[in-house]
């Protein structure tokens, strides 16, 4: 979680005049433990933003994905999700990235990605105040 907290500071620090960040960490292991996610299903309902902070080395396993799923049926407004991971040349990264692309777009998030940094094709309207 060391580099999720280093995102989350670096955010806050660059944003600072517009917007106060606040970050709430879940590892896979706590989207295991019934209460734990669903204090993470909530807290996601009310996020603009969601990040996915991972290695990529190894494919999402299946019941992250379904929390995904569940967080975004949730979301009634626009959001944003940035995937920031850590391998760039593995298939694993692409598989990884296939999934976050696919369900960002099924969820109308916008995707912002440190590995794949292609721009949107619209500019976002999100409300950040």
């Amino acid at each position: 979680m060391g580099r999720a907290l280093e995102l989350k500071e670096k955010l806050a620090h660059n944003c600072r005049d517009h917007v106060s960040v606040k970050g709430d960490f879940y590892s896979y292991a706590r989207l295991c433990h019934p209460r734990l996610k669903q204090a993470a299903l909530d807290q996601a309902r009310e996020a603009d933003l969601l990040i996915i902070a991972a290695r990529g080395s190894e494919p999402m396993p299946l019941f992250v994905q379904k929390w995904m799923d569940e967080a975004a049926s949730r979301r009634s407004e626009k959001t944003a999700c940035g995937e920031f991971l850590d391998s760039k040349s593995s298939d694993t990264v692409e598989n990884f990235h296939s999934f976050i692309d696919r369900w960002a777009a099924e969820n109308s998030f916008l995707l912002f990605s440190n590995v794949y940094p292609e721009q949107p094709a619209e500019p976002a309207n999100l409300n950040l105040n």
